[in-house]
């Protein structure tokens, strides 16, 4: 009775290893849909780069206007942040330790700033 047993836990477990082979892994699909879809996304973003780089040099037609657009942009991201900073109540000294500017540059911005709001508003 025991060796009965024993031969048909034995063929059980054999075919049940045999089985494994045989049937489909889904983790193996998943992974290679995923693949797949990564793959899919990285050439679109390709493409799109290529566009993009596309309009910029028809747009900027050289090197010293994409750096006259750069500098415009990042001067007006200096702006934002120190008339946040001022709203905030830094002082000059505070606002030129964080943003690495001169304090005479601050308070000539501060000025300038003040000036102009008064045009506005005046």
């Amino acid at each position: 009775m025991e060796v009965v047993m024993i031969v048909a836990l034995a063929v059980a477990a054999v075919g049940i290893f045999a089985f494994s082979f045989v049937t489909k892994d889904e983790n193996s699909e998943v992974d290679r849909k995923i693949e797949n879809f990564s793959i899919t996304l990285m050439k679109e973003l390709y493409q799109v780069n290529k566009k993009v780089d596309m309009l910029e040099n028809k747009v900027f037609h050289n090197d010293k206007e994409k750096e006259f657009v750069n500098a415009l942009t990042a001067e007006d991201a200096i702006n934002k942040q120190i008339a946040k900073m001022t709203e905030d109540g830094h002082s000059p000294e505070e606002i030129s330790k964080v943003l690495d500017i001169a304090k005479e540059d601050i308070e000539a911005h501060l000025a300038y700033s003040e000036e102009k709001s008064e045009v506005v508003s005046g």
